[in-house]
């Protein structure tokens, strides 16, 4: 069960925690014409957004939570608004959509750049300054974050980020890579990662069918960013794409 958060987290807090990986699975889970960033490191991605009055629904009024695990790749970074910060491009590799979505951002992401997705609820959990945010898939935790927050703002960033996707080629029976643009503003506040714990399960896959343990974190943790705060992004839209396979 969700505990409600101050109003100062009331919009949609997300959480984003980068860190390391096995850099020759992430060789191996990358689809032809990507390759893995050379810092070796995955994406986490976790928010609940249990109020209605912080999302356009995507046309199916309702609360929604996401996490998803990307993979970072070489040689498509992008840069905040102010040009000091650069991040690099982020394969979608897993993601796990709440069934109180009602299917608006699911279909959303699929519509709009071939975005796949599983089924799972991401529930925050905050009680003064720690946060628990878990991944809930078939009734079990499968990814739990422990962090310690802050109430004071650091800053706000603004920029777009590389994300990118392989999807069918309508009518072909091939594969594409899709570059797809996220423009966002983040405003941030104090965070940092205690524990990270993924749960091995048979049933917890990737959206390739590979066991979602396999972006598990090294052993010792490695922790190389996290960014905690109130995020507003703008609809993103396929850029560009190009073959991946046949």
């Amino acid at each position: 069960m969700s505990i409600a958060l101050p109003q100062l987290m009331k919009d949609a807090p997300m959480t984003i925690v980068t860190y390391k990986a096995n850099r020759e699975v992430l060789r191996e889970i990358l689809p032809p014409g990507l390759d893995p960033h050379p810092e070796g490191r995955v994406v986490l991605n976790m928010w609940d957004q249990d109020y209605p009055d912080s999302s356009s629904g995507f046309a199916s009024p309702g609360p929604v939570s996401v996490t998803y695990l990307a993979i970072e790749v070489a040689g498509h970074d992008s840069w905040t608004a102010d040009g000091k910060i650069s991040a690099p491009g982020r394969y979608f590799a897993g993601q796990w959509i709440s069934d109180a979505d009602g299917g608006g951002f699911r279909d959303y992401a699929s519509h709009a750049a071939g975005v796949g997705s599983h089924t799972g609820e991401t529930i925050y959990e905050r009680d003064g300054g720690t946060l628990r945010a878990s991944l809930m898939v078939d009734g079990a935790a499968r990814i739990a974050l422990a962090a310690k927050i802050g109430k004071e703002t650091l800053g706000t960033l603004g920029g777009h980020l590389n994300y990118f996707c392989d999807r069918d080629v309508a009518g072909t029976g091939g594969r594409e890579i899709a570059h797809v643009a996220v423009p966002f503003v983040f405003e941030l506040y104090p965070a940092e990662v205690e524990n990270l714990i993924f749960t091995a399960a048979d049933g917890f896959r990737l959206l390739g069918g590979r066991p979602a343990s396999d972006l598990a974190p090294l052993t010792p943790l490695a922790i190389d960013s996290v960014m905690y705060g109130l995020a507003t992004w703008a609809p993103f839209q396929v850029v560009e794409t190009w073959p991946s396979r046949n």
